[in-house]
């Protein structure tokens, strides 16, 4: 069994970096998950930074990313969100979600926010940004991993965009 993640919301944001994350996620290398919670914080975040994206778009990207990765929707943990303590009150949910999930990596840019000296005795997680994630898949298997790195590069090209 690929081991899990946890993809917190801050991850997810930018269409391009969430784009390959649920690329590598495909490869079935680990498993990646999320809550509703952190999608709804993605998607508020997308929304109120562009306006030129519709609710039903945003509602679709939401269902399509649900639909690539089989059983990425962590559910059952909110009754783990009081017990525990983080810099930021509002992250708990996440290390809550990766607690319930058996996670044992959260996926985040905000590396402050789940500091190592404040592990839950529940969870041995670490913490690590998105491109950690990257070149650990492409140790463990160059192929697989670069795939959808190139596969997004292409889309990319094609679009006449460079990201």
């Amino acid at each position: 069994m690929p081991f899990t993640v946890i993809y917190d919301a801050c991850v997810l944001y930018p269409a391009p970096l969430r784009d390959l994350l649920v690329r590598l996620a495909q490869t079935r290398l680990f498993h990646a998950r999320w809550t509703d919670r952190i999608l709804d914080e993605t998607f508020r975040s997308v929304q109120g930074r562009r306006a030129d994206l519709s609710g039903e778009q945003l509602a679709r990207t939401r269902e399509l990313m649900c639909k690539a990765i089989p059983d990425c929707l962590v559910t059952g943990y909110e009754d783990l969100i009081e017990g525990l303590e983080l810099p930021d009150p509002d992250d708990r949910h996440v290390l809550a979600a990766a607690i319930r999930a058996g996670a044992q990596t959260i996926v985040t840019v905000n590396l402050r926010d789940f500091p190592t000296s404040r592990r839950s005795v529940s969870l041995h997680y670490t913490r690590t940004c998105p491109g950690i994630v990257g070149k650990a898949l492409l140790g463990c298997n160059k192929s697989r991993a670069l795939c959808p790195v190139l596969e997004g590069r292409s889309r990319c090209l094609y679009r006449g965009t460079t990201g």
